[in-house]
């Protein structure tokens, strides 16, 4: 019922053949993206919560680990058009190659990663909150912030925060 947005398979391309229209292709190839982002964001969670829990990082120095240029959640430069186009080239055959210069991957993704970016700074200023007002509860909000994606966060925390 509470079905996770990874389940879905993010090289979900099927009903996509050689006939496949432009609109078609590019709706999976953002979808991929999304599917992509999505598994970046659960990990850069696990971490932040990691470090948050620990107590051995500040919030800002957690921020400065996570959205580091060049770092390890930097994925900017990832899934380039070069990259997906050999992907979809490899498994639909030369049909495909007509429709990189009009798929633009390289602008869907770093919107993406603008996306993933913007999150995880509102997703640690949730944090600051909840060190602000509730600091000894944060083994509950922990807890609570692990079963959620980091754009959750701000939600499940002002509905909750005046229950636990």
């Amino acid at each position: 019922m509470l079905k996770d947005e990874l389940d879905y398979s993010p090289l979900n391309f099927d009903g996509l053949d050689e006939n496949s229209s432009l609109a078609e292709v590019q709706k999976a190839t953002q979808r991929y993206l999304q599917f992509r982002k999505l598994e970046l964001e659960r990990s850069a969670k696990n971490e932040i919560i990691a470090y948050w829990r620990d107590g051995e990082r500040t919030i800002e120095e957690i921020k400065d680990i996570i959205l580091e240029k060049g770092g390890m959640y930097d994925h900017r430069a990832d899934h380039n058009e070069q990259e997906l186009s050999k992907y979809l080239i490899a498994r639909f055959g030369q049909a495909y190659e007509k429709f990189i210069p009009d798929l633009r991957i390289d602008i869907i993704w770093k919107r993406e990663c603008d996306v993933f970016e913007y999150d995880i700074i509102q997703a640690l200023q949730v944090l600051k909150e909840i060190e602000a007002s509730s600091g000894d509860k944060k083994r509950e909000y922990v807890y609570l912030l692990s079963l959620e994606r980091t754009d959750k966060w701000q939600r499940t925390y002002n509905l909750c925060k005046d229950k636990i």
